[in-house]
């Protein structure tokens, strides 16, 4: 199978930098699992209203994360309290969807559109 590669949103890099080491360590190594199958890691959950958006839960924090298979990409939303997560779920996903749009023909604007 092939490796998934990563991409971290600026929120997700500011949340790992200000974890403590243990915490850091634990959620980098499940990212780190996900590179080789995002779909099959414990505690995964499609989150319904969202194009192959996914959600894994690692103690009291979350991983929101959307994979894109044609590019082998696994783009990692927002992580953080199980509380606060979801709360700014719709501006990740549309902001990750727009820098994929190169014409109002592409799939993901496709994508976008059907899942408002």
């Amino acid at each position: 199978m092939s490796r998934y590669r990563l991409e971290l949103s600026k929120s997700s890099k500011k949340f790992l930098d200000k974890s403590d080491r243990i915490t850091r360590g634990r959620i980098i190594n499940v990212i780190h699992a996900l590179t080789e199958n995002p779909y099959s890691y414990p505690g995964i959950i499609k989150l319904t209203g969202y194009e192959d958006t996914y959600r894994v839960r690692i103690g009291k924090y979350r991983v929101i994360y959307q994979v894109v298979n044609n590019l082998l990409l696994i783009f990692i939303q927002d992580i953080d309290s199980r509380g606060d997560v979801y709360k700014q779920l719709w501006k990740y996903n549309y902001i990750f969807l727009c820098s994929l749009i190169n014409s109002p023909n592409n799939v993901y604007h496709r994508i976008f559109l059907n899942s408002r």
